[in-house]
């Protein structure tokens, strides 16, 4: 519950931030970042000003890790996000509608401002849920849609669970590889998948800057 109120205040105040200047996706993400960084930084006081024994599990998840999580963590949180998920497979025409743009989307009927808040909002949720219980695996929400478009399309009916599936994946693989590099030390998840998504986010920016520009 507090992940979920924490992601869905986030999520407003970038959205406001949106709201005061029309943004692009890749400037829309920055901001998404630079809140995600204040965020950080209250997480940090949090652990500087706790006591020494308080602080190494918020290290771990703070780096983001598979490590002793088990069936427990899974049962915990398996009916909200299998709701939201069906949810989402409801949803996913009317993100096809989405990507027509605004003046096509309501021309089919689409309330786009109403649909939109929902579908961040659905999207917001799961992140939270997730990231509540394995921490920051940074970029991984960010790799696996692009990586599914080309693969399978833009259909989200066919997207969505691929980008799921491809996301589990990049998430298990970090975990093995982390597991596999220095035994018995385990390098987190988080750690990897920020080495691997940093640069694909520049790259992704790169090449958005050099669309719009043509």
């Amino acid at each position: 519950m507090a992940a979920a109120l924490g992601g869905i205040v986030a999520a407003v105040i970038v959205l406001f931030a949106a709201h005061l200047r029309q943004v692009s996706p890749a400037r829309l993400a920055l901001v998404g970042i630079a809140v995600g960084m204040v965020c950080d930084a209250g997480v940090d006081y949090l652990l500087v000003t706790a006591a020494t024994l308080e602080i190494s599990n918020p290290l771990v998840w703070l780096t983001g890790s598979l490590w002793a999580r088990t069936w427990a963590h899974v049962h915990s949180i398996w009916l909200p996000l299998i709701s939201l998920l069906g949810l989402t497979m409801v949803l996913s025409y009317q993100l096809d509608l989405q990507q027509l743009g605004d003046q096509t989307a309501r021309g089919l009927g689409q309330s786009t401002n109403k649909m939109r808040l929902l579908l961040l909002g659905v999207a917001t949720l799961l992140a939270s849920i997730s990231v509540g219980v394995v921490g920051v695996i940074g970029f991984i929400g960010l790799m696996s849609p692009h990586i599914s478009r080309s693969l399978v399309g833009g259909r989200h009916r066919v997207l969505l669970p691929t980008a799921a599936l491809v996301g589990a994946l990049l998430v298990v693989l970090a975990d093995a590889v982390g597991r596999a590099i220095a035994p018995p030390i385990e390098v987190s998840a988080g750690i990897l998948s920020a080495m691997l998504g940093a640069p694909y986010f520049i790259w992704i920016m790169t090449r958005s800057q050099k669309g719009q520009s043509a």
